[in-house]
């Protein structure tokens, strides 16, 4: 019946995330350490292109350094010489390589570690309050589908925060350090490479709904073939008793053809998604090339200083891109988040009754 099949769109995506926010603040430990590794990255981020452009324009182009780096270098131990420059060009490289992969280690073992509390947490919950819901509640959903909202969906917290919240956080972030960088080496590339953003963002807006709406249905129809399996093999004398083999059989494939079917209008809506986000950042990649090659040619940047730009130009869209590809994640997990707050929100109607032996 219809009003026993809620979609995604009644519960917007504002609601989920105040129901559901609170199991991932219980975990704030995990959730800073995250936080801080994704600063420490933009930082190093900042600092990487930097050995190579010294490199080209004052190693072998033996161009004099820029006043602030000459006082660095002036600092260092050893002969100021194009040699020594060249040694602490290498080990700066490596030592930020280093301090790269230990920020990395640092993030993915909390992450790891922040994920899986509040995955449990949620199917903890979850796990108690079907044990106080009514039988026709479980007559109407399924026990199948009842797993699978604890050991699938319950995850869905996590995925939003880790694939969508502070990737957004570190992206509006890298953004601002890369543009105010940017601007400094060269206004008319930064303006160029701003200018797909709002051609993002209308991508973003358009295929974010019914990505949700895909996904909704996709997490239904993987419950529903749970129910089936969970029945069937439950009730297995039954079936062997009554021959009701073909029929499973029949029920099965017809379960499955749904779940394939769904699978593929989510990929789908994915695909075109993924394909018209790609198509906007390579015509702003291929706009700052042509520009940035005419001012090194015109001698208004060296050769070092485009390769720093394009270096920021990858890092300015990378985790907008990241943010982006991750939002086809994410709409799986708002899919799976309203699985997981239709039981939570749904009022338990078992209860003791008085006198009754705790």
């Amino acid at each position: 019946m219809a009003d026993d099949q809620p979609h995604a769109g009644a519960h917007p995506t504002r609601r989920l995330l105040r129901r559901l926010m609170p199991y991932a603040l219980r975990r704030r430990g995990s959730l800073a350490i995250v936080g801080l590794a994704m600063v420490a990255d933009i930082g190093l981020t900042v600092l990487q292109p930097w050995p190579l452009k010294v490199l080209v324009d004052n190693v072998l182009k033996d161009r004099p350094l820029p006043a602030a780096l000459n006082d660095v270098f002036e600092l260092l131990p050893g002969p100021a010489s194009r040699d020594a420059l060249l040694t602490w060009v290498v080990v700066a490289t490596l030592v930020l390589f280093l301090l790269s992969w230990a920020v990395g280690l640092m993030a993915s073992l909390a992450s790891v570690r922040f994920g899986e509390r509040v995955s449990y947490d949620v199917a903890g919950d979850l796990f108690g309050h079907l044990q106080r819901l009514s039988l026709r509640f479980h007559l109407q959903h399924g026990v199948g589908s009842s797993i699978r909202r604890i050991t699938g969906d319950a995850g869905a917290i996590a995925t939003i925060v880790q694939d969508a919240m502070l990737p957004a956080v570190a992206a509006v972030a890298t953004v601002v350090t890369m543009v105010v960088i940017m601007v400094q080496l060269d206004l008319e590339l930064t303006l160029l490479a701003l200018g797909v953003l709002p051609a993002m963002a209308l991508v973003i807006r358009l295929y974010s709904g019914a990505m949700t709406e895909r996904s909704y249905e996709q997490q239904e129809s993987e419950g529903d073939l749970y129910e089936t399996l969970e029945q069937t093999l439950t009730g297995l004398t039954v079936v062997q008793t009554f021959q009701g083999e073909p029929a499973g059989d029949r029920r099965f494939a017809g379960d499955t053809d749904r779940v394939m079917g769904a699978t593929i209008r989510m990929t789908w809506a994915q695909f075109r998604f993924k394909l018209l986000l790609g198509a906007v950042t390579a015509l702003g990649t291929a706009a700052v090339f042509w520009v940035g090659a005419q001012h090194a040619l015109d001698g208004t940047l060296s050769v070092g200083t485009i390769l720093v730009f394009l270096a920021y130009l990858g890092s300015l869209y990378a985790p907008l891109q990241d943010v982006s590809h991750s939002s086809t994640t994410v709409t799986e997990a708002l899919g799976s988040a309203i699985r997981v707050v239709e039981v939570l929100d749904a009022p338990a109607d078992v209860g003791d009754r008085p006198g009754a032996v705790g």
